[in-house]
């Protein structure tokens, strides 16, 4: 039966095909899981880089508007311009660290999905194997059954 089956299959074993099929799907799942991730770490890294961009343009209208109440007041010196202008740049520099710490975040979190995608593309794989395998055993009964 066995000999039978292998002069069938051109030589080959059916679990090596397979299995071979199953190493295929992986790698499909894998790229495509792979790409999903990579898309999506650059969507929300541009979109933390977008924030960073808003707050410090917030931060510099801040400035000028504290600067034009100040000149309105008539207070304003070489001093104080110096002081909001620091101030300013020490809250861009703040603004900065806490979105570089998001960011770096952002990428361990898809580096450990990148790290994990073989075994999630594997049980994906698996399950969809799982199905084939009870079909084909549900089609091989129903196939006896019209002998």
């Amino acid at each position: 039966m066995i000999d039978a089956m292998v002069e069938k299959n051109g030589g080959d074993h059916y679990t090596n095909d397979m299995y071979e099929c199953a190493q295929r799907q992986l790698q499909l799942k894998m790229e495509e899981l792979r790409r999903t991730y990579t898309e999506q770490m650059e969507r929300e890294r541009k979109e933390k880089k977008s924030q960073l961009d808003e707050k410090h343009k917030k931060v510099d209208e801040e400035l000028r508007e504290r600067i034009e109440e100040l000149k309105k007041c008539g207070s304003v010196d070489q001093n104080t311009l110096l002081f909001l202008k620091e101030e300013a740049k020490e809250k861009k520099e703040a603004i900065r660290q806490k979105m570089e710490k998001e960011l770096q975040e952002i990428s361990d979190r898809y580096q450990k999905r990148l790290n994990n995608l073989r075994e999630e593309a594997d049980n994906d794989v698996t399950l969809k194997q799982t199905l084939l395998n009870k079909f084909e055993q549900i089609f091989s009964k129903s196939k006896n059954w019209f002998k």
